[in-house]
């Protein structure tokens, strides 16, 4: 779809972009197929897909999943997706995040994935729900900005590893599968774009001393200050005296660590 055609179309059904909704509309057919392409098509799993704008991967998702859901805050594109796909998919006219889980999965129980090209000024945002609600979720298929599709990639000593990259490194394993121009949108955004395609574990590596949130809090804290060592930004934290098996570790920078040994040190130290 050229920009012209998708200013048309939204033309006939009296609807703009809105910027304060961050909207950037996929216009790449070849592209959306590909986006698609990622997803897991099993037939015991429940699609959702996050900010379905005009449909440009809706269509698509409607003739392959066995179940689909189109979350749309606009009202007037949730309006508009009604009419063209509500025979085909459930439309839900809300916020993502404002949303229950069970407003979004109801009460089948089935493992979901979530899909959308996100707005760049919350897909952070919206990556934290989906850690939240991963217990819920078979995988996640997200666009987003280049930037933060590097950092939620990234590997142990790289440049962009950090928060993010531990967060779901425990818990997943994550991909870039495609990348985007801002020729592929409308309006054309001001950066790249990268969809990750992130497919989470069945069973988390973890000892019965583990506590997810305690590890948050140990990785939030390990990367106050990138520059220096672990020691140093925990010291006024955490008590670190007299635990063997982890001066090592503490001798290191966080970009140095990987996921599984974050968790250790969570399972190992206790705070002030």
């Amino acid at each position: 779809m050229k920009s012209v055609e998708i200013v048309k179309k939204l033309s006939s059904v009296g609807i703009k972009p809105k910027k304060s909704m961050g909207q950037n509309f996929l216009i790449d057919k070849n592209m959306a197929k590909k986006i698609c392409g990622a997803v897991p098509f099993e037939e015991d799993l429940l699609i959702v897909e996050i900010g379905s704008g005009t449909g440009a991967l809706s269509f698509t998702l409607a003739e392959k999943a066995n179940e689909l859901i189109l979350i749309e805050k606009d009202a007037d594109l949730a309006s508009y997706l009604k009419k063209v796909l509500g025979g085909r998919a459930r439309v839900i006219s809300g916020d993502f995040l404002k949303l229950e889980p069970e407003e979004i999965f109801g009460p089948t129980g089935k493992k979901a994935v979530l899909i959308g090209n996100l707005p760049y000024y919350v897909s952070k945002r919206i990556l934290r729900r989906a850690f939240e609600l991963k217990e819920k979720l078979r995988a996640c298929v997200f666009t987003l900005q280049r930037e933060v599709a590097e950092k939620l990639t990234a590997l142990p000593s790289s440049r962009d590893y950090g928060i993010l990259s531990v967060l779901f490194g425990y818990c997943s394993e994550s991909k870039i599968v495609a990348r985007q121009s801002p020729d592929c949108f409308y309006p054309k955004p001001g950066v790249d774009s990268a969809t990750v395609r992130i497919i989470f574990n069945t069973k988390l590596a973890c000892g019965g001393l583990f506590s997810e949130k305690e590890f948050e809090n140990l990785v939030k804290c390990s990367f106050r200050q990138r520059r220096k060592i672990l020691l140093n930004n925990l010291k006024g934290f955490y008590e670190l005296e007299g635990i063997d098996g982890l001066q090592e570790l503490l001798r290191r920078r966080a970009q140095e660590l990987s996921p599984g040994e974050f968790i250790l040190m969570s399972e190992r130290i206790k705070r002030k």
